[in-house]
């Protein structure tokens, strides 16, 4: 019986992102994110849960039916914003390569801020599916620590990996400041956040239960959980620019993959009557 042996290598494209590049992701990312947002405040108002003015994120998803849409849409906003993260972190790799910029702290700096946009993103899912209300508050205080926390850590590691590559054409200098503005805002942001959040939070701990989701203007504490709720959205809205700003950068990249197939030689099964 003859054996014989046959090797066959195919070069697939994925046409449909190859045609737009992946600056689509970051763009999905955020208007994921922004969705889920306007949706989960929309139905909270309509169902009187909040305040309509400044309410913490989290309160807009804090009870059924828009906690249901808000766990959902955010595990999707996670997704979205790891494969974002993912592709930084290789599209960044093959930079250094091909430019000939390889430094081991630099390629070092990339995994870490890998790590960073992985916790945030993990911090996301956890935010999503922990309630800010009842025995599940603390884990989802976690929660939001890890997204503006890592997200924080994520956004100033690439603005100096933005600096890196401006020598070698990749970035120009007013991506590279628009991103330090952002960087520096949601930094100042993210603290004056946990500040303002820690004395309001002091005022809640004894105090009647509508300040859990709706404030009046002559509750103590009201002017600190303004302050809080502001920085929230702001620090938010500063990661997402931040986030989205990589869409033109992804635009230049292609994905393509591989299918290698080996045929090996094969006797004939033998037919039993």
């Amino acid at each position: 019986m003859e054996r014989t042996t046959h090797k066959e290598i195919k070069h697939c494209n994925c046409s449909c992102l190859s045609k737009y590049g992946l600056g689509i992701f970051p763009v999905l990312f955020g208007v994921c994110v922004m969705l889920t947002f306007i949706i989960a405040y929309t139905i909270a108002v309509i169902d009187r849960h909040i305040n309509p003015f400044f309410p913490k994120i989290s309160d807009t998803g804090g009870k059924k039916p828009e906690s249901n849409v808000f766990g959902l849409l955010l595990s999707i906003c996670s997704f979205l914003g790891f494969i974002v993260a993912v592709i930084r972190f290789i599209q960044f790799n093959h930079i250094l390569k091909t430019n000939e910029l390889i430094v081991s702290r630099v390629l070092i700096i990339n995994k870490i801020a890998l790590f960073f946009g992985v916790v945030a993103c993990f911090g996301v899912v956890v935010v999503a599916n922990f309630q800010d209300q009842g025995e599940s508050s603390e884990v989802h205080d976690v929660g939001a620590a890890f997204v503006f926390g890592g997200g924080v850590v994520y956004c100033c590691f690439q603005t100096y990996l933005t600096a890196c590559t401006l020598e070698c054409g990749f970035n120009s200098k007013c991506l590279y400041y628009a991103r330090l503005i952002l960087c520096i805002a949601s930094a100042i942001l993210f603290i004056l956040f946990g500040v303002s959040l820690y004395f309001s939070s002091n005022v809640t701990s004894n105090a009647p239960k509508h300040l859990l989701t709706i404030w009046k203007s002559t509750d103590p504490g009201y002017k600190m959980h303004i302050i809080s709720s502001l920085s929230e959205w702001f620090c938010a809205v500063c990661l997402l620019i931040y986030f989205i700003s990589f869409s033109r950068e992804f635009n230049e990249v292609k994905i393509g993959f591989t299918i290698k197939r080996n045929e090996l030689g094969y006797q004939s099964i033998p037919q039993f009557v």
